[in-house]
């Protein structure tokens, strides 16, 4: 039927020498990631626009330190636009689950990797005309630590807007003006709140 449907698995093993990644008391481990996945692709309107859901997962097995072991997912879905008069429109939402590399900067070094959860919507609309276009992307973003007691001092919101115009000189040159803000909104942590803007 219209519903193109992609299924996929990979799987890996990785030998490391510093599974902890530091640099004194380095410890080797063996790792074992299963990572299996789903895709689904509608396209609608003659093919110009379209719904993609994707899901994907992996399971992080380690042999000897299994305080390390992890379960990530990445669930999205998007919805496209194509208009024939040059106007486009893309939405995108959905929800990672992630965690802090053990050696990051992030990473507290606590015996339990550090896990987060992310809720994400994107968004983007666009004209472009013979002359001249316009575009306006805005992101949001939900952060949630879920364990390590760093949903205290790390959880937040990052909002982000872009707005562009764009105009064309010559066929083959053109000039383009920005402009975006920003904001980082702490759940607790609140002296670590932040507002940018900036044109480009």
């Amino acid at each position: 039927g219209p519903v193109r449907l992609h299924p996929f698995f990979g799987t890996a093993g990785v030998y490391t020498d510093n599974v902890f990644r530091r640099d004194t008391g380095r410890r080797s481990d063996v790792l074992t990631v299963i990572a299996p996945g789903m895709q689904a692709y509608l396209p609608f309107g003659g093919g110009k626009h379209s719904v993609l859901l994707d899901y994907r997962a992996s399971q992080f097995l380690y042999k000897e330190f299994s305080e390390n072991n992890v379960f990530t997912q990445d669930a999205q879905g998007h919805l496209s636009f194509n208009f024939p008069t040059g106007l486009t429109m893309d939405l995108q939402g959905g929800r990672i689950d992630g965690f802090d590399l053990r050696g990051s900067e992030e990473d507290i070094q606590a015996r339990d990797i550090t896990k987060w959860r992310i809720m994400s919507v994107l968004g983007q609309i666009e004209y472009s005309g013979p002359k001249a276009g316009i575009s306006l992307r805005s992101s949001f973003q939900d952060w949630h630590y879920k364990n390590n007691n760093q949903d205290v001092t790390r959880d937040r919101v990052i909002a982000n807007a872009y707005l562009t115009f764009s105009a064309k000189l010559t066929p083959s040159t053109s000039a383009r003006l920005g402009f975006n803000v920003g904001k980082n909104d702490y759940d607790t942590n609140k002296q670590l709140d932040s507002f940018l803007y900036g044109v480009f």
